[in-house]
């Protein structure tokens, strides 16, 4: 899915950190499990994550596009256990690089390849949360948990500005790697099959001003309860973006299997959607 739906170029790492390569896009090596008796102290030390390797790739292919992504399915070392032995887990990493689109972009294109596979993978929907950083390649403020039936599962974000700099200061970067054991080891929901109307649908459309980094499954928060069985999707269907206002307009799809709907009860519906939005602090954009 990754080559083929998303033209992304699958590579292959050894599992050590070259501490040149990082260094010279002013990403430490941390502390980890080492080899013993290396012969080169540039790869003496194991890697715990498979993102600063691809920072690294990424670095030695600019000359060869403007826009690209790589992944790779690989092995880090997270430190000993109790009988000396590394403890590995397998990951999935991608990366995005592009210098003719903005991070905005990217960081969402990035979001919905995970969603899309995982819709077709396990039939369920991913969640983000708001994560921590704890590694020197990670943006400080945009890096978010990426959660699968309610577990961390991995991390999204965009590159520190300091290593985004060293490697392409005109170009965008954004990664997200995912715990393989994890996310195989999370059950498919079954496929649900819903029979079409034949009564029309009906669209209802608002624009809603939001804060800088809420998703989509926050703001959904706010209408879960409502619509009952005749409200069968919401989608995002535009953006307005300014210096000071931020808003997407929802599309809400209603339909019934058994009649045709009538303004009024769709119209009771959005407006107690509005108030719950409204509590929750968000408005309208006139």
């Amino acid at each position: 899915m990754l080559v083929k739906r998303y033209n992304l170029h699958e590579l292959h790492s050894y599992v050590w950190a070259y501490n040149d390569e990082l260094k010279a896009i002013d990403i430490p090596v941390e502390d980890n499990v080492k080899l013993a008796n290396a012969t080169n102290p540039n790869i003496e030390t194991l890697r715990n994550s498979i993102v600063p390797t691809q920072l690294c790739q990424i670095k030695s292919n600019l000359s060869f596009s403007n826009d690209f992504g790589i992944f790779e399915i690989g092995r880090v070392v997270n430190g000993l256990d109790e009988n000396g032995l590394c403890i590995e887990n397998k990951k999935l990493a991608i990366t995005l690089y592009s210098k003719t689109r903005n991070v905005k972009d990217i960081y969402f294109e990035l979001r919905d390849i995970l969603a899309v596979v995982t819709d077709e993978i396990k039939h369920k929907a991913l969640t983000f949360e708001k994560a921590e950083p704890t590694h020197s390649y990670e943006h400080p403020v945009n890096l978010y948990s990426v959660c699968l039936d309610g577990r961390n599962i991995g991390t999204i974000g965009i590159v520190h500005p300091t290593v985004n700099k060293k490697i392409d200061k005109k170009a965008a970067i954004v990664f997200a790697e995912i715990d393989v054991n994890a996310y195989a080891n999370t059950e498919a929901a079954p496929i649900v099959y819903d029979e079409p109307s034949k009564f029309p649908p009906m669209d209802y459309d608002i624009s809603v001003e939001v804060p800088q980094g809420m998703f989509f499954s926050h703001l959904a928060e706010c209408w879960k309860n409502e619509g009952g069985e005749i409200l069968k999707s919401t989608k995002i269907v535009d953006t307005y973006d300014t210096d000071t206002v931020h808003s997407v307009t929802i599309r809400f799809e209603f339909s019934s299997n058994e009649r045709t709907l009538s303004s009024a009860e769709v119209q009771k519906i959005m407006d107690k959607i509005i108030s719950n939005l409204s509590e929750n602090g968000l408005k309208l954009r006139g």
